[in-house]
């Protein structure tokens, strides 16, 4: 082979490409394999809980037998309601229906973006809170303290799911500290 025949075949990127699917004898590139799927299954998983709002679980087992599990809410829950054939945990809440509708269409507008409105151009978190009354005022330090925790949540989720550790040192705390969070700032005055 000459030298120009070997730069040739040596600059030829494999990149990404679809390869056919059959077994993988040689175990380095079965783990490999494995676990590059696994994380895209979970990937498709989550994306399915967040568009179409379901309750997924997902099993894998690794050649050597290590079980990993996904699930939303959880895998546990969704499993043991797939068994008993129980209806969903969050259908069996009795709340009242139109706090949750409310709830439900203030969560739907803020995850669309439809949050503005359109007489004064301004976001619900960008309107003056002067003018409002102490209930307004409860309802919307309510409304961001669960989206703070939500978000807490979410982080956590995605931290377990990406590490798949037994160990929590890794994991960030999946409350937050409120009072810190919402303690009043200093104008520069003292400064």
């Amino acid at each position: 082979m000459s030298m120009a025949e070997e730069s040739e075949v040596k600059s030829k990127p494999l990149g990404k490409r679809k390869i056919a699917i059959e077994k993988i004898e040689d175990k380095a590139r079965k783990q490999v394999t494995f676990t590059k799927r696994r994380k895209g299954v979970f990937k498709k998983a989550s994306e399915l809980c967040t568009l179409c709002n379901a309750e997924v679980a997902v099993l894998t087992f690794s050649g050597a037998g290590k079980v990993f599990s996904f699930g939303h809410p959880s895998a546990d829950e969704v499993i043991n309601r797939y068994i008993n054939g129980s209806k969903s945990s969050s259908s069996s809440l009795s709340l009242d229906s139109s706090s949750v509708t409310n709830e439900h269409v203030g969560k739907e507008k803020l995850l669309h973006g439809a949050t503005c409105s359109d007489e004064q151009d301004l976001c619900w978190w960008q309107k003056p809170v002067e003018g409002l009354g102490l209930e307004e005022l409860e309802k919307i330090m309510t409304s961001l303290i669960e989206l703070m925790n939500n978000v807490a949540s979410k982080i956590g989720n995605c931290w377990s799911n990406n590490n798949n550790v037994g160990s929590s040192a890794n994991t960030p705390k999946s409350g937050l500290d409120l009072n810190e969070a919402y303690s009043p700032k200093s104008n520069g005055a003292d400064e």
